[in-house]
């Protein structure tokens, strides 16, 4: 069974965008036992589409989602021949959208669905959406997503009950919770014998929560298990790390 994930990201920078991406495959390859799995990435950069409007671009996706006019334009301007090829030629693929889904410019709304919609439309393939935070602050392309998700998805696995109740709020009823598989990507995955440690992480955005708060859940931790690993990479987090050394060591 040939796999293709979209938007994946198990090779970036981000520790918990890798860990969501693995998670997804090893998921996958506990449950289907052989599977042979090709991967999209995010993209970030589009120079041949940099003059067409978004709206534009939409509609193009509108109108092959709803099979009105086939093109390729957005698909071989986004991925290479080798990415299209693994697509044609897939099973099953799999719309990962992860927490990229803001709605706001291409990047972050109609490029997570191009490859999905080619996929259903043209290559006439079955299409989940799974590992997926849905979210918009752009009402048209909330009605653009509403349709997606609708009537190219066959399956819909919200990763957060806040998901799952935007999709059904807005009418898509075929849908069901899983959690984020960055939590499936542990030691019960592998065969791995090396016992583990706690690890405590940053997060985005933490600045906005209560600076005692990481000092509190690291005592908890040092008290139950006699130590813990700070895993740290932005500014924020490496002063909360900072903050942990100082009074753990």
């Amino acid at each position: 069974m040939k796999i293709v994930i979209t938007n994946y990201t198990g090779d970036r920078q981000n520790w918990g965008c890798q860990s969501t991406s693995l998670g997804l495959i090893r998921f996958l390859r506990k449950h289907l036992g052989e599977v042979e799995i090709s991967t999209l990435p995010l993209k970030s950069k589009f120079p041949g589409l940099n003059h067409v409007p978004q709206e534009q671009l939409r509609l193009e996706l509108v109108e092959m989602m709803r099979n009105q006019k086939n093109s390729m334009r957005i698909l071989e301007a986004t991925y290479s021949e080798k990415e299209i090829a693994a697509l044609a030629d897939a099973d099953l693929v799999l719309f990962q959208g992860e927490g990229t889904m803001v709605g706001t410019k291409f990047y972050n709304a109609e490029n997570l669905f191009s490859a999905p919609i080619a996929a259903s439309r043209m290559f006439g393939k079955p299409v989940w959406s799974i590992n997926q935070t849905v979210f918009s602050l752009d009402v048209d392309f909330t009605r653009f997503a509403t349709e997606v998700y609708n009537t190219v998805f066959e399956k819909n696995f919200a990763r957060e009950p806040a998901s799952l109740h935007f999709l059904r709020e807005v009418g898509v009823n075929n849908t069901a919770l899983l959690p984020d598989l960055a939590f499936y990507d542990t030691l019960e995955c592998t065969d791995d014998p090396t016992p583990g440690f706690p690890a405590l992480s940053g997060m985005a955005r933490i600045e906005s929560l209560a600076p005692a708060l990481f000092l509190r859940v690291a005592e908890e931790i040092v008290e139950r298990h006699g130590g813990v690993c700070v895993v740290a990479s932005a500014d924020a987090d490496m002063q909360v790390a900072d903050q942990l050394s100082q009074k753990f060591g």
